[in-house]
């Protein structure tokens, strides 16, 4: 009977037990999912507010990247700006060089051109000036024989001659023939000399490319002047 009853009360202390350790077990499950519950909204929370900063950072890294590539865009083309202004600076560097150097050599050429027509108008003003001696001493003689004849005329009793005759007299006599010839000798000497300074221009002008020398033309043009300053001998 005993025994009985030990074996009724063992097994009652071991079905406590167990109850026990079941409402224990069921406490602690409880605590465990509550935690476990928590745990996982804490980590959700969490896991959202770092994708919406992910995110928030993501658009300002975009808004910084797209600010850059802007900035780049703009800092390139000041770039390509710049190096076409230093390519436009140096090109026109070695355009100017090249044209002071062009300059430079024809004012060289210039110079070599100048003496030489110095050079060359030394002989046509030689000629020119013992021509104007040779004209104004034949005028010389031309105004003596003509003061000469006419005193010789003042000598003569009037003439009955008509004016036909009287022309016809005066062409042909002694006070003509001498201003004739001294008008063909000179108009001669001036065509030939001038002939040749002429010759001497155009070979001058050839070698200026075309151009003139008013210095030797206006020596022409004094020279031609003189010769038709001597009187017609009617």
């Amino acid at each position: 009977m005993q025994i009985l009853i030990q074996k009724d009360l063992t097994t009652k202390k071991e079905g406590d037990i167990a109850e026990r350790i079941h409402e224990m077990v069921e406490s602690v499950t409880a605590s465990h999912q509550l935690e476990l519950r928590e745990s996982i909204e804490t980590n959700i929370q969490n896991t959202r507010k770092l994708e919406e900063e992910r995110l928030a950072l993501s658009e300002t890294n975009a808004n910084i990247t797209a600010e850059l590539d802007s900035v780049r865009a703009h800092k390139q083309a000041e770039i390509e700006q710049l190096r076409q202004a230093l390519n436009d600076v140096q090109d026109m560097v070695v355009f100017r060089n090249e044209q002071d150097k062009s300059h430079a050599d024809e004012l060289v050429r210039l110079q070599s051109l100048t003496v030489k027509e110095n050079e060359e108008n030394e002989i046509p003003k030689n000629v020119v000036e013992d021509l104007q001696e040779q004209l104004e001493e034949s005028r010389m003689q031309i105004l003596i024989q003509e003061d000469l004849t006419t005193k010789k005329e003042g000598d003569i009793p009037e003439s009955s001659l008509d004016e036909d005759e009287t022309r016809s007299v005066w062409r042909y006599g002694f006070k003509g023939p001498l201003r004739f010839a001294l008008q063909v000798g000179v108009s001669a000497l001036v065509t030939v000399t001038g002939g040749i300074i002429v010759a001497s221009v155009d070979a001058f002008n050839s070698d200026c490319n075309g151009s003139q020398s008013s210095y030797v033309c206006s020596l022409l043009t004094s020279l031609c002047n003189v010769s038709h300053a001597v009187p017609p001998p009617f």
